[in-house]
């Protein structure tokens, strides 16, 4: 923690909406009903700091989301829906009516995903282990960190670039936070599984009765808060029994039969996308 000694202070106000030291600040950041104006770059730990971040914040649930990322997320996200609808207009124009339906309310869901442009402030550490060989770990950036993070080392309190931000937490009380899994199908639909630490993810899919509507399905693309995504298997016969964490998306991509050469980029675009949801919608 001493490090934070040597690092630069920036000199912080509370400023109304719309004020003169808005326009002035180098950096804003909106907590709550607050607004901080930075006239120097920040670092994470100064945000926590001013902001007076509950304690009992749990920290995997936070975003903090630029201006700029937000615009960028919201035109991408626009752009998808309409090329899902071209996609579906594609099939309908050749008779093949049931795909272009589940194209178009894919679109039509895809439109309403509640999305933020959440920035990556944080390192997490993964750990990979199996039965054959010896584990290892690996450090990949995440959508998170945390006070204590920030404490530890410079690499989980990142300084901030000029711009304009929101900070979102949960509510401090365990029973406000929404413990759930989201399972999102190819056709559209939402569905949400109450957390259960020792459910795994064919286990969720089945309570979500997926594998009656995709008997064929094989695998699912899992985002987890920190924004990675897991390829995991799910069939009877090549089922990992990976356990579905707490705040993961289970994403049902298009089947490959129906990206022809002009859509084959939808799938990677849905993942790119999915991995911006809001832990706390």
């Amino acid at each position: 923690m001493r490090f934070l000694s040597a690092l630069l202070i920036a000199t912080f106000v509370v400023i109304a909406p719309q004020s003169h030291a808005q326009d002035q600040a180098l950096v804003t950041i909106t907590v709550g009903q607050q607004t901080f104006a930075f006239d120097a770059r920040p670092r994470m730990s100064q945000v926590y700091q001013v902001a007076d971040i509950p304690a009992g914040t749990y920290w995997p649930a936070t975003r903090l989301v630029s201006a700029t990322k937000q615009q960028q997320i919201r035109t991408e996200q626009s752009e998808l829906v309409t090329d899902l609808l071209s996609m579906s207009a594609y099939y309908r124009d050749f008779g093949e009516y049931q795909v272009a339906e589940s194209i178009r309310q894919l679109a039509a869901q895809v439109r309403t995903w509640p999305l933020v442009g959440a920035e990556t402030i944080g390192v997490t550490l993964v750990e990979e282990r199996s039965d054959m060989q010896p584990g290892y770990s690996y450090e990949r950036p995440s959508f998170y960190t945390s006070v204590a993070d920030t404490s530890r080392a410079i690499k989980h309190n990142p300084l901030l670039p000029a711009g304009q931000y929101q900070f979102f937490y949960p509510p401090s009380s365990n029973t406000a936070i929404p413990w759930r899994v989201v399972g999102l199908t190819q056709s559209g639909n939402v569905q949400v599984q109450p957390y259960d630490a020792k459910l795994s993810v064919r286990s969720a899919l089945q309570q979500q009765q997926a594998f009656s509507r995709y008997p064929q399905l094989a695998s699912v693309a899992l985002i987890d808060l920190t924004g990675q995504i897991t390829d995991i298997p799910v069939a009877y016969y090549n089922n990992t029994n990976q356990v579905a964490p707490y705040g993961a998306i289970m994403l049902i991509e298009i089947p490959q039969a129906w990206l022809i050469d002009r859509y084959q980029g939808m799938n990677e675009r849905l993942r790119a996308l999915v991995r911006y949801w809001n832990p706390t919608s």
